[in-house]
């Protein structure tokens, strides 16, 4: 139940973000609750169909985001905007405050977050290949990252980076190449509105899946929609601005997401293991 409640609260945070970036970037005259109900009718939509189309879909949108990044990546560095400069030094105070960050940030955010791809194990057809392909994932998106994160310094300076919002949207806005190919501000909206939808589309799926499961219904299709309603409505009341959406994951990331991520899958781990061993030995 508890982990219902979390998938749910998840897709509703990651749809309040996404649907702010949509407003606040190409949409500001549009309501908040347009562009959420119709993101998430669109997940209702995709999930209706079934997982397969899900992950058929994101293959489809993989390549697309393939052709963005390095287009993107080749305007920027054609606009002179990259100075490598603003990298140095590299570990200027040593590795304490990377090791601080990393315990304290990064493997909260996003890596824990990983626990909801766990229920969608049991429908694989191939379990082994797909925990291989998670690992792989997890290691590829680090690298990604790790390097937009550079970029983004790289091109706006640390003060400016830490400062912006979406610091990937202000580093694209500095493209301007014989003051014809500018503003191509639709490339990193149209990046992060993909991995939205996515991200919202496996948490949601994770909460029905574990809804259905507690609520023993055979066809999880029937909750699709009234478990939608409830993430649009919990995505409106669970804060009052972006700001204070902000301030409430810095807080979640060492309370919740901490208790759902690590310490209760490792304590359902260790549980698992010894029951297994106990079991062998009777």
């Amino acid at each position: 139940m508890l982990y219902t409640l979390f998938f749910i609260h998840g897709a509703a945070r990651d749809l309040r973000e996404g649907s702010a970036l949509i407003i606040s970037s190409v949409m500001d005259q549009t309501p908040l609750i347009v562009v959420s109900v119709v993101m998430v009718l669109s997940i209702v939509y995709v999930l209706n169909k079934g997982i397969e189309v899900l992950a058929r879909t994101a293959q489809i949108f993989l390549f697309i985001l393939a052709i963005l990044g390095p287009i993107s990546l080749l305007l920027l560095f054609a606009s002179g905007v990259i100075d490598i400069n603003r990298l140095l030094p590299v570990l200027g105070n040593g590795l304490g405050p990377v090791i601080q960050t990393t315990f304290k940030q990064t493997i909260e955010f996003p890596h824990e977050e990983v626990i909801c791809f766990t229920m969608l194990l049991p429908y694989l057809n191939h379990r082994q290949k797909g925990i291989s392909a998670g690992f792989a994932a997890v290691l590829i998106s680090g690298i990604v990252l790790s390097f937009s994160t550079a970029l983004n310094m790289a091109a706006l300076g640390i003060e400016i980076a830490d400062r912006s919002t979406f610091p990937l949207l202000s580093t694209i806005r500095l493209i301007n190449i014989g003051e014809m190919i500018q503003r191509l501000d639709v490339f990193v909206v149209l990046t992060l509105i993909i991995g939205d939808f996515f991200k919202v589309a496996i948490f949601f799926y994770a909460g029905v899946i574990a809804a259905a499961d507690l609520t023993r219904t055979k066809d999880y299709r029937k909750l699709v929609l009234p478990v939608g309603v409830i993430i649009i409505i919990m995505s409106m009341m669970i804060s009052s601005s972006f700001v204070e959406q902000i301030e409430e994951g810095d807080i979640l990331l060492v309370t919740v997401f901490l208790f759902f991520g690590v310490l209760l899958p490792t304590f359902l781990l260790v549980t698992a293991v010894v029951r297994k061993r106990l079991g062998s030995k009777t």
